[in-house]
């Protein structure tokens, strides 16, 4: 197994993991560079693994995001920490580097009071990768929606950290 160093995203990231964005739109969501910088620099926790193999971008409840991804966690649950983008490259997958985030994203909900992630899923068209990958981690569905006019079908998941489950964080 290739062993990858994990770092907060730094600015000489960033350029590298906007194209690794862009190449997974589909699954993620198409923003400019511009967005994109805003989004690293403004998320409550972020990681790069490797040589920007993947990154992750997390917010907690109190960002001013307007996602309606973001806002159907915010009217629901008064704690979470939203994982708004979480991304590895093809050839990287399989590799452990989505559970390593999420034990670090662990770490970090610890120290800072926090008990829930938030994920959002693509369902049409559908992203069974991820699906499949958080059902592992222990995540559970608890909610559908149709967004952007009709173009997605999404579903909700969510994690309680400190519920029993399958990730290996300590």
């Amino acid at each position: 197994m290739v062993e990858f160093e994990y770092n907060s995203i730094t600015e000489s990231d960033i350029p590298i993991l906007y194209g690794l964005n862009q190449q997974n739109k589909d699954k993620l969501s198409d923003v400019t560079p511009y967005r994109f910088r805003e989004l690293v620099l403004e998320s409550s926790w972020n990681c790069c693994a490797g040589d920007a193999n993947a990154f992750i971008l997390a917010f907690d409840q109190d960002f001013p995001h307007t996602n309606p991804n973001f806002l159907w966690f915010k009217e629901r649950y008064p704690n979470f920490v939203y994982v708004d983008r979480v991304c590895v490259t093809t050839q990287d997958r399989g590799r452990g580097i989505g559970k390593t985030f999420y034990n670090k994203l662990i770490d970090y909900m610890r120290d800072n009071d926090q008990t829930l992630i938030a994920v959002t899923i693509n369902y049409i068209p559908p992203n069974m990768i991820s699906e499949t990958f958080h059902k592992t981690m222990g995540f559970q569905e608890v909610g559908k929606a149709i967004i952007n006019n009709g173009a997605r079908t999404v579903k909700y998941w969510i994690l309680n950290i400190n519920e029993p489950h399958k990730y290996n964080a300590p």
